[in-house]
This record gives structure tokens, sequence and C-alpha cells, in this order.
């Protein structure tokens, strides 16, 4: 007994090879290719391939077998009786079925392409900022590059000629941070608790947070946050900070410039001493000798020259072969003017200075930092106190 082999290839396939009109017509050809698509065989059994098609499993009862194809399609390979019947006569009942079948076919693969052309917009639409829901854009995606390249370079030549409002957006980036801007605060870690209230309780230290908590106030931020710059990446909050900045005078935007400048400098770095040299920061205004640095201080030979720079060269090699801690009584005696001492006002070592400098040949790293960075430094205009108007942007 002879069978043919006939395809019936799954509905997602099968749709796009129709177009009749909503009925269904098989072709035959005969062929002794046994390749074919439509082949004769012998035996009631499906090939365990046909073409690029792969057997799932074994033959059904009623001798169709699933077939996988390219690209996660099915095909259902239908074993026919010919019983002496011609090939296309036995294939109608089959071409009758599926012009019925055809409708709900049509619907269901309709409802699929639906489906995904619907989760392909709306992937489009978060990867463009657009809220939920939007649907399916209005342009393609290589239009709406277009666009967004030429609204750009619009924007920021109109920024190019407005740079108080530049200023603005900048200080906003500094703050929120976005996603072309990674902000970091410095790190401002101490290594030991004796080190860490030194450094709180320090003149400097309550200054600048006074300032700071003056901008937390003007930004609408809590009192209590640790930092005015709170890096997001994101730009929506750049875009509210912006927003308020656009409201301030100039005055107030520097004021928060200033501050997240301060936060997000960094510590034990040539720009400290560039900026304190410019500045001309005298220490001794923001620093006095506590417990936390004579307890640093731990080699002869350097406590000796500290005290040679506060109680002169007679005292210093007089006491140059005492050990470490019978120097540093010394020392604070002068400074606080006790053990009958001269009392020595307003001394700061020179580590501390702007520039610094050094007791020893030693390595010294304030040195070799403000040596990278003095030549660039020098002949500079001084530091000038800006007295900016109040700023509107209504007049721009």
């Amino acid at each position: 007994m002879q069978h043919i082999t006939w395809p019936v290839i799954a509905l997602a396939l099968m749709t796009a090879a129709c177009d009749n009109g909503g009925s269904v017509r098989i072709t035959t050809s005969t062929t002794s290719d046994s390749s074919g698509v439509l082949k004769v065989v012998d035996a009631l059994q499906c090939p365990q391939t046909q073409g690029v098609l792969t057997r799932k499993g074994s033959a059904r009862a009623d001798g169709s077998c699933v077939y996988g194809g390219p690209r996660g399609s099915e095909v259902i390979l239908q074993l026919v009786q010919l019983d002496g019947r011609s090939a296309q006569t036995a294939l109608k009942p089959f071409e009758t079925r599926l012009t019925a079948d055809l409708p709900e076919a049509m619907a269901q693969v309709e409802a699929e392409n639906a489906r995904a052309e619907a989760a392909a917009a709306k992937a489009e639409a978060q990867a463009k900022g657009l809220p939920p829901g939007a649907g399916k854009p209005e342009t393609t995606g290589v239009m709406q590059d277009y666009i967004d390249l030429h609204r750009h370079a619009a924007v920021r030549a109109v920024l190019a000629d407005r740079p108080a409002v530049a200023f603005r957006l900048l200080v906003a980036h500094a703050v929120a941070g976005s996603s072309l801007w990674s902000v970091r605060t410095a790190d401002r870690k101490a290594r030991s608790e004796a080190m860490a209230d030194s450094v709180e309780t320090a003149s400097a230290e309550t200054v600048f947070d006074a300032r700071r908590r003056a901008v937390l106030a003007l930004l609408g931020f809590d009192a209590d946050d640790e930092t005015v710059a709170r890096a997001q990446a994101r730009e929506t909050p750049v875009v509210e900070l912006f927003a308020r900045l656009v409201k301030l005078a100039d005055d107030e935007v520097l004021a928060v410039a200033a501050v997240v400048m301060g936060e997000t400098l960094a510590v034990g770095g040539p720009l400290v001493e560039a900026v304190g040299a410019y500045l001309k920061v005298d220490m001794a205004d923001w620093w006095t000798p506590d417990d936390a640095f004579f307890g640093l201080l731990r080699d002869r030979a350097v406590a000796n020259a500290l005290l040679r720079d506060v109680g002169g060269k007679r005292i210093a090699d007089a006491n140059v072969a005492e050990n470490v801690k019978t120097q540093k009584i010394i020392l604070r005696d002068f400074l606080a003017g006790t053990g009958g001492r001269a009392k020595v006002d307003g001394w700061t070592p020179k580590w501390m200075a702007f520039p610094p400098a050094r007791y020893t040949d030693r390595i010294y790293a304030p040195v070799d930092r403000w040596g990278a960075v003095k030549t660039a430094m020098r002949r500079l205009p001084p530091p000038q106190a800006l007295e900016p108007a109040p700023y509107a942007i209504a007049a721009e």
C-alpha cells in the first residue's frame, strides 16, 4: 500500500503563504525524487528528517508527525492513504478542512502579531523615556534619532549664548548627576575615632556645615542630609533641580556651586594644593594643634624639627637626644605657655601651610603635589568677590 506525506504548515507560517482570499488550495507534484516535499512511501512511518525539518517524537495514530522547523516553527506531516486515488483526490478533504479553519487561524495569527507589535512599541517607548501605555510611537526609531539630534543641536547652540542658564544646568548636574555625569563626594573617612573627632569639631568643618545647611534649605532638601550632592544618574531629578535653580538669584546659585564643589573636592590631591595656595588659606585661622595631632607624631627626628620651629635652635639642640614623648611635652609647653615656657601663639607646622614644606629631606606628598601644579598657578589674577545682580529668567 502506498502513502504520501503531505505537509500541514503551522498556523503562523501557513497564513503567510495564503493569498487566495480566505481559502486553501493544495498543489501537488509527482516526482521520483524521494527527497521532495511530496513523496510516496511504502510504509506508514515518518522519516526522522525532512529537509530542514526534524521530527519531534513518534507518529500519531492518525498518521501525522510533528516536525520542528526554523525559528521555532512547527510543521505537521500527514500520511495519507492513496487506495488507488490520485494525490489531488486524496488531499481534497484536507483542503476543505483547512479552508474552514482558516478564519480562526488568521485571527489567531493577527492577534499574536498585534501582541508582538504592542510589546515592541512598549519597549521602544520605555527606551525613549515615554510614559507606560504610550502605545505605538508616531515616528520610527531612526526618525526619532534624526529629530533628537537636530533638537539637541539647536538647544545647545542657544544655551551657549545663555551662560546664566547654562551655569544653572551645570550646577544641577553637579548636584544630581545624570546619564552622562557621575559625581561622587570626597572620601573623608578617618582612620581612627580620635582623628574623626578632631576633624568633625574643627572650626573649618563647622563653618562649611553651616553653609551646607543653608544650601539644603535653599533647594528644599532635608536639613539632616549629609551632603547636597546626590548623584542619581537619572534625568528627572536634574530637570527638577534645574527648575529650582532658575528661580534663584545668581548669588544663591553660586552658593550652591561653592558647597557642591567643596563636597566633591578630592582629599589629598593637587587641586587642594592649587586652590589653597591661590586663595592664600591660612591654616592658623582654621586649625590648632590637638591631642590627635600629637598622638600621630611618633618620629624623634621630626619631633625635634618641630621643636626647633617652635622653641628655636638652642632648645631643639639641647633635646635632640630625648625621646619623642619628652620632646612632645616641651613642644606642647611652648604652645600652651606652661612649664615655664614662653607661649607661642598661632603656630602651625610647615606641613599645614599653603604651599606646604617639609622639615627633613624625606618624602612629603603635599610638597610633591604642589611641585606638579605650582607653575600653572603663577601670576594669576587675585580672586574677586562677585556682586551679582538678581537673576531673572524673563530677561533672557
